[in-house]
């Protein structure tokens, strides 16, 4: 490859990446707003969230209607789908790598990935409830040291329930790890059995080994895997540039227009969301073009703090408000949607902080300790100049 089409080759992947940052980004936020939606009035779960739309009242239909907008667990699967695209791609720099090493080296770096942020937000939420028990303020959740050893290693998420997220992000990596030996293997192919096996999974948890959370949603990393096949990205280039619209659509309205267990609504989401995630890597258009604006890159380079440190603000807002509010509940969503966008804007600059000085120096802890010498020379794991990110975990 010559060098002008191997840097335009870098320059397409870099905005590409860019544009899937952005996603990951206002998907984040959105988290927050579903969770200050329900807190105040927890019937919502049962009465709007989790009842198709057609079978939901007409004065729940505005509140339905946002939870569709601000739906957590769509946002989730975003965030898988863009993982298995992502982890892909750096299993693929390794594959020149015996398998066995590249498991190693793609799990250790894997782990300094995640679990830094997580330690730091898992300590900062139990400084603050331990502080507020020590100043009898009753509306911010008091947690005990054993919840902290649960949540800080992930075994369970005690004391942040959105965590659970990130507790299937480690409970993936051998199977991430097993559809890379089936892609070495058997190409696209491989990956195809792989996807069809998490599907299955969904109704039979014991393929995934019953691990917390993970059988409805492994399939998710699968499908973003195999958008990483040239031929996926092929097709996806052929689509109309406004598919993103129809894809975008339905990813937001097929969990809501079946029953809740319905295994069909949560296949067909996931699938729209794979058309919607290759439409935003694949087109020059003005959602690619949003999504790489100033606002959105910020929003996805802190993405995975923002998560996490959200929680801790939505507690602490939650917290002002029971203790100065006589009934919240009257008017919940209204006080649910203030709750979430001053949280929002408490955790953009901790959350800024925590990818700077805790997200960074583990990734680069990562690439240290996996930047060995391979007996004829050479890093095992190459570094492609200008690669700054590696793994984005939401």
């Amino acid at each position: 490859m010559s060098f002008t089409a191997d840097f335009a080759s870098r320059a397409t992947s870099a905005r590409r990446q860019h544009a899937l940052d952005g996603l990951r980004g206002w998907a984040a936020l959105a988290v927050t707003f579903y969770h200050g939606i329900l807190h105040f009035d927890l019937s919502l779960i049962d009465r709007v969230l989790y009842q198709p739309t057609l079978q939901v009242g007409w004065a729940d239909l505005p509140v339905k209607a946002l939870l569709i907008v601000f739906n957590g667990e769509s946002a989730v699967l975003i965030f898988f789908i863009l993982s298995g695209l992502v982890l892909r791609g750096a299993l693929e720099r390794m594959a020149d790598q015996p398998m066995a090493v590249a498991a190693a080296l793609f799990t250790l770096r894997r782990l300094t990935r995640i679990y830094p942020a997580v330690v730091a937000c898992m300590l900062l939420l139990f400084a603050i409830s331990i502080a507020c028990a020590t100043a009898r303020i009753a509306t911010f959740p008091h947690f005990q040291p054993m919840q902290l050893l649960q949540n800080i290693t992930l075994y369970f998420p005690a004391m942040h329930g959105p965590s659970w997220s990130v507790q299937v992000e480690i409970c993936a990596i051998p199977f991430l790890l097993a559809a890379e030996v089936l892609r070495r293997r058997w190409g696209a192919t491989g990956l195809i059995a792989a996807l069809i096996y998490g599907m299955v999974a969904i109704e039979y948890p014991m393929l995934v080994f019953w691990l917390p959370a993970l059988w409805p949603y492994m399939f998710a990393f699968f499908l973003g895997m195999l958008l990483g096949e040239p031929a996926a990205t092929d097709a996806a280039r052929r689509l109309h540039p406004a598919t993103w619209v129809v894809a975008l659509v339905l990813f937001l309205v097929f969990r809501h227009i079946t029953a809740r267990a319905a295994i069909s609504g949560l296949i067909a989401q996931v699938m729209a969301g794979g058309l919607l995630v290759a439409c935003v890597a694949s087109h020059e258009d003005a959602l690619a073009v949003f999504l790489r604006g100033p606002v959105s890159q910020f929003l996805g380079r802190i993405s995975y703090s923002f998560y996490l440190l959200n929680v801790v603000a939505l507690y602490s807002v939650w917290a002002v408000i029971e203790a100065w509010v006589a009934s919240p509940a009257r008017h919940a969503v209204a006080w649910g949607l203030l709750s979430a966008a001053v949280s929002a804007l408490l955790t953009v600059p901790v959350a800024a902080l925590s990818e700077r000085f805790v997200e960074r120096p583990g990734i680069v802890l990562g690439r240290v300790l996996t930047r060995w010498r391979s007996p004829l020379g050479g890093a095992l794991v190459p570094h492609p100049a200008g690669e700054t990110e590696v793994e984005p975990l939401l």
